[in-house]
């Protein structure tokens, strides 16, 4: 079954699925959205900005899509796993371009290497004036804890975050 996930026919298949799940839920659902004049300077200016969601509530970034979509330079950070690789697809459909990486486990040195070229992108497209769309929690989780990644490159950015929910 797997490999028949990693096909990149299937996963084309699958990003284009979940691409019209996506749509069809954020125009299909009511969405009320509260404070956001907290983040309208950033919306109606160039500015960079680190929004953050929780991964167990991804799917309330569907309701806050319409906001992001102001501005023209997004992107988000997407696991490279093969399932990372159909929401990929799906998000850069959607407008959400993907930086794609994972943090790195103790040992692995490649996946650490690969992690820190991720954040050197997403660390410049912040400076130049970009919105970087994270879930600093990830699946593995801790459940609602930011791991270290996006308070790097907002610490290195001067880049205000976000935490939206």
């Amino acid at each position: 079954m797997k490999k028949l996930l990693r096909n990149p026919g299937v996963q084309a298949v699958l990003g284009w699925v979940l691409w019209a799940y996506l749509a069809l839920t954020r125009r299909t659902r009511r969405w009320r959205h509260e404070n956001v004049a907290c983040v309208e300077p950033v919306l109606n200016a160039e500015v960079p900005a680190i929004g953050l969601f929780w991964h167990g509530r991804i799917p309330i970034c569907l309701g806050l899509a319409e906001i992001w979509w102001r501005r023209s330079k997004l992107r988000c950070m997407v696991s490279p796993s093969s399932d990372g690789e159909f929401v990929a697809q799906a998000l850069a459909r959607a407008g959400f371009p993907a930086i794609r990486t994972s943090s790195a486990k103790k040992g692995d040195s490649a996946k650490a290497r690969a992690a820190l070229a991720a954040i050197r992108e997403a660390i410049a497209w912040v400076k130049d004036g970009g919105v970087l769309i994270v879930t600093p929690d990830g699946p593995r989780g801790p459940n609602e804890v930011i791991a270290p990644g996006a308070l790097q490159i907002a610490k290195r950015t001067g880049a205000p975050i976000y935490l939206m929910g």
